[in-house]
């Protein structure tokens, strides 16, 4: 479904107490859509892994043909491989259109 676009990735909550809630924008590409479990493969673009934290919620923009379609979830899983880095990503209440401008 929607293989090939483009995301930003931005954290909006931090789960542990004294982690600071980081600003960045990560760019990413969606390599797989998992409809039954909810779930994104993303290659993370011009980032290294541990920026990532593993203990926050973050807010998935999809840029497709369609516009910008909007999740929020969670990194549960953070690996490389040959073909670069990797965020495996649980979506967490499902999708939404962004109608502003």
């Amino acid at each position: 479904m929607h293989e090939g676009c483009s995301v930003e990735l931005r954290e909006k909550k931090a789960f542990l107490m004294d982690e600071e809630l980081s600003r960045k924008v990560f760019d990413c590409k969606i390599k797989k859509y998992n409809e039954n479990d909810d779930e994104i493969c993303l290659l993370l673009n011009n980032a290294q892994l541990p920026e990532i934290s593993l203990d926050a919620e973050y807010e998935c923009r999809i840029r497709g043909a369609e516009g910008v379609t909007i999740c929020l979830g969670r990194v549960l899983e953070r690996y490389i491989n040959k073909k670069g880095n990797h965020l495996r990503f649980r979506i967490e209440n499902g999708f939404y259109k962004n109608n502003l401008n």
